[in-house]
């Protein structure tokens, strides 16, 4: 019989009239039979029919769960939610805690359990995905809203001779900690409204850096507007809740020029707040993904070349249709209405703050305008010393300076030196399965005992679940597999006992040789068993257990 063979208008119109004579009757036979003269499979001929069918009178205790009690189903759904166990493992848990209350265990299948709660919206799968209602907002036109964010360009890294090197995600050991290669960051604005994406690489994700891309952002990647036309003041940012958003040069900076400062809501254990920033979220994303695939195993010659590069790249991108506005970032952005241009130079002289490098005298004091200045006697400025460092400041405004310090910034208040801060939201009503989770993160398990069930798994004879008409037996004495071990962590637990020296003997490699006998790796009992006839005396003990 054809599967898959699609029944015409007519031969379902017909079936459907035939189907009205059936009544009570039931319809396999009827579909068995016209399946075999239609040439298709009988659930066919069903799906078919079956509105010309009367309704089936509904059972009493339809949708509700007969395998287990209220409490029962509660304790599992929230070993899944707040443990992520498997059905199976919470299952046994839950069994095991009611063997030692002397209750009757669950006899369900854990299929069946599975089942359960992906109908409550909390298995394991509903729970890894973000169920919560979210609305999209989009700015009126451009530059009323930008939103900013950072991350690390994990992939590249800056060697000792300033060329920029890069690596596959999978062995990131030159951006680590402490190896003297400084990180990569990748700092990215994009528009709201038309989707223009600014990016830039930058060394540090500081209030500095981000002060110059916000100029660059301003003022415009390219003298040309014909190849880089988005430029101007925005009237709001957006960004998350950064130090280096929140710091005095970046409020400064938005208060000179009249941009207002919007910080996204903290991220919690329960609740993420990275939705409200996705677009700028993604646009990293999408840099990062197809700007390193033309990069890859490629080293660049400097920081200002990877710059030049990725400027490329943005022109590229931004002159494409984008897949939501299905127009090119850049001809939306033509669209826009009058931006506010750039103060005049005056006023940016203020936002720009000089760089200066100053030696940290004994006193911890530094010079600036002629004048001395007590830095803090505390760490880490007590350690810089007789050291030069580099200072930024303000000269309309010397109430505070920053210093760098290895990299880092510190903003401190100036003191002489003498002798001794898109808009509207509304909140949407909450899906069942998000309050059920929110319910269950917050159910006490302390009656659970989690241990208990290794014992329950191991010394249980046989166990068999009631699973339709048949059933399934789990052999006995089933036990858990052994823990392997191999012959370094062997050396290593053996020293730890103090059974054999750092570095070992000729005659205790000799013995471990002999217990492996060519093995990559023997179960835990056996070299348990081994280090025993060690503490009991003499190679012969361990020449018999090897043997054994």
């Amino acid at each position: 019989m054809a599967r898959g063979r699609q029944l015409t208008d007519a031969e379902r119109e017909a079936l459907r009239l035939e189907a009205r004579a059936l009544g009570s009757a039931s319809a396999r036979p009827f579909c068995e039979c016209h399946a075999e003269l239609l040439g298709c499979h009988w659930s066919t001929v069903y799906r078919t029919i079956r509105d010309e069918l009367p309704n089936r009178k509904r059972r009493s205790d339809a949708g509700t769960v007969k395998a287990f009690d209220e409490q029962g189903l509660d304790d599992l759904a929230a070993l899944v939610v707040q443990h992520d166990y498997d059905a199976e493992l919470a299952l046994d848990t839950v069994n095991a805690n009611r063997a030692r209350e002397g209750e009757e265990a669950f006899d369900a299948h854990p299929e069946t359990l599975r089942r359960i709660l992906r109908g409550m919206g909390v298995s394991r799968r509903d729970n890894a995905q973000d169920l919560r209602v979210h609305r999209r907002f989009e700015a009126p036109h451009p530059g009323y809203l930008y939103q900013m964010d950072s991350t690390v360009a994990a992939s590249w890294w800056i060697d000792t001779d300033d060329t920029v090197g890069y690596e596959a995600p999978v062995a990131l050991n030159k951006t680590k900690a402490g190896n003297e290669k400084p990180r990569i960051w990748l700092l990215g604005v994009i528009d709201d409204h038309s989707r223009v994406r600014w990016a830039r690489f930058y060394t540090a994700n500081s209030a500095l850096a981000w002060r110059d891309m916000l100029i660059r952002v301003m003022r415009g990647v390219v003298p040309d507007t014909s190849t880089w036309p988005a430029r101007g003041i925005p009237e709001r940012l957006y960004s998350d809740q950064d130090s280096a958003m929140k710091a005095r040069v970046m409020t400064r900076t938005l208060d000179l020029l009249n941009i207002e400062r919007m910080l996204a809501q903290h991220s919690t254990e329960a609740e993420t707040n990275a939705q409200a920033k996705g677009k700028v979220e993604r646009s990293l994303g999408v840099i990062m993904t197809g700007f390193e695939k033309t990069l890859r195993a490629k080293r660049v010659s400097s920081l200002k070349e990877l710059n030049r590069l990725l400027l490329r790249y943005l022109i590229w991108t931004n002159n494409r249709p984008h897949s939501e506005t299905g127009v090119a970032p850049f001809e939306r952005w033509l669209s826009a209405r009058t931006l506010r241009v750039l103060p005049p130079e005056e006023v940016m002289a203020r936002v720009l703050r000089r760089e200066v490098t100053r030696r940290i005298s004994a006193d911890l004091s530094i010079r600036l305008e002629g004048k001395a200045y007590q830095l803090p006697r505390r760490k880490p400025f007590v350690d810089y010393v007789k050291k030069t460092v580099s200072v930024f400041y303000h000269e309309a405004d010397l109430s505070t300076i920053s210093v760098m310090l290895d990299g880092e910034e510190h903003e401190v208040g100036v003191v002489e030196a003498v002798p001794d801060e898109a808009g509207e939201w509304k909140k949407a009503d909450t899906p069942a399965a998000v309050a059920k989770k929110r319910e269950l993160q917050k159910r006490d398990l302390t009656h659970i005992d989690p241990l208990i069930v290794h014992d329950y798994r191991v010394d249980r004879d046989t166990r068999t679940y009631a699973y339709r008409p048949e059933l399934i037996e789990i052999a006995a004495g089933r036990e858990m597999a052994p823990v392997l071990i191999r012959r370094g962590k062997a050396t290593d637990r053996a020293q730890a006992a103090g059974l054999m020296a750092a570095p070992p003997t000729a005659e205790e490699r000799a013995a471990l040789s002999a217990l492996f006998g060519g093995r990559k790796e023997i179960p835990e009992p056996e070299l348990v068993a081994w280090m025993n006839a060690r503490r009991g005396g003499g190679p012969g003990h361990v020449r018999q257990v090897h043997g054994a």
